[in-house]
């Protein structure tokens, strides 16, 4: 039993959700050129829940869900499996930098119920972080070009030598 603000819950288990790979790997931290997906379990068996990317924040119990935030470019209302797992693509590349939260809202009600919605782990949920720099590649071409030139320098330097 959960006892909640005057309110006394018979929970077998209290969902959990967090962010993942393709693979229902958890990450915490993707690029920009990443797709975040949502793993979740402890809801209803095959139930419709409503799932929210915000901007991160500190959650409390009756928290509205603000709508116009989710930057995933809208709501995803996906429906859980047999044992009340659910994997699903929330946020398709490409990504905007910054720290982000995942909510679970099961009962659909656009407001953050503790105990029967789910956040995705610890503040923040993920991150999403600017791509590394890269450092230019040598094409095959490029390549070729690079050895002839030093290879051109380095027999004008030994008959400079021989002289």
């Amino acid at each position: 039993m959960v006892y909640h603000e005057n309110q006394t819950f018979l929970v077998d288990h209290i969902p959990q959700g967090a962010s993942s790979e393709i693979n229902q790997s958890i990450k915490d931290i993707f690029f920009e050129n990443e797709d975040v997906y949502a793993l979740g379990g402890g809801f209803n068996s095959s139930d419709w829940i409503d799932i929210y990317v915000v901007p991160d924040r500190n959650w409390t119990d009756q928290d509205p869900i603000p709508i116009p935030d989710d930057v995933s470019g809208g709501v995803e209302t996906v429906q859980t499996d047999g044992n009340g797992d659910v994997h699903a693509l929330v946020w398709p590349a490409p990504l905007i930098v910054g720290s982000y939260d995942i909510i679970y809202d099961s009962d659909q009600d656009g407001i953050y119920n503790w105990g029967i919605d789910a956040i995705d782990g610890a503040s923040p949920g993920f991150s999403v972080r600017e791509l590394p720099a890269q450092a230019p590649i040598l094409s095959a071409v490029g390549l070729a070009l690079l050895v002839t030139m030093m290879s051109f320098i380095a027999i004008r330097a030994i008959r400079k030598k021989q002289r």
